[in-house]
């Protein structure tokens, strides 16, 4: 009976059969074998060539059988050994042996002061993070001359109210007066 069928029968919460194949990376047999029972009952790893161990989690040797992955995701088997890609080694290509360049980090250790990180001497800023803070500036300078032109708004009514006030007043004043003839104005 095969291990799905047989999980099958047992149940998809169960497993019992394929348990003992499943390796912590989720794969059966770390994906360099195949689930096997030989009593009918238990099932176990049967590593590909060049893998040993309980879920095939051993470099044996270089040897390897074509068109069963027995290289891995990062060779392939030519004439009976691994032939692995640019940037990797090991017998079964198993060792990746170039580096890729770290994400930079900020520290989160306190300042001087105490307060906040200290940033990593290698930190530089990512355009995206360029281009937020630029957004974040023309958003606050948008802000400030709305702000500005709604102050100096309301000072110019202020101003003109008071004006009218004044001349209100003055008209009010003007009929107290006596006026002057038009006959005694005199032009200059």
């Amino acid at each position: 009976m095969s291990v799905d069928r047989c999980d099958a029968i047992a149940g998809p919460a169960s497993s019992s059969c394929s348990s003992g194949c499943k390796s912590s990376n989720g794969l059966t047999c770390n994906g360099r074998g195949s689930c096997q029972t030989a009593d009918g009952a238990a099932y176990k790893c049967a590593c590909n060539t060049g893998w040993s161990g309980v879920h095939c989690e051993v470099v044996v040797d270089g040897s390897c059988q074509a068109g069963v992955g027995s290289c891995g995701a990062h060779g392939k088997c030519a004439n009976g050994t691994c032939q692995c890609d640019e940037g990797y080694s090991g017998a079964q290509c198993e060792v990746g042996t170039t580096t890729t360049q770290a994400p930079l980090v900020t520290s989160a250790a306190p300042s001087d002061q105490g307060i906040g990180p200290i940033p990593s001497p290698s930190t530089g800023l990512s355009s995206s993070t360029i281009i937020a803070i630029v957004v974040i500036i023309l958003a606050l300078l948008a802000i400030g001359i709305v702000a500005f032109l709604i102050v100096k708004k309301k000072k110019r009514e202020r101003e003109a109210a008071e004006l009218r006030a004044l001349i209100n007043q003055d008209d009010d004043n003007d009929r107290e007066h006596v006026t002057t003839p038009k006959a005694a104005i005199q032009v200059l």
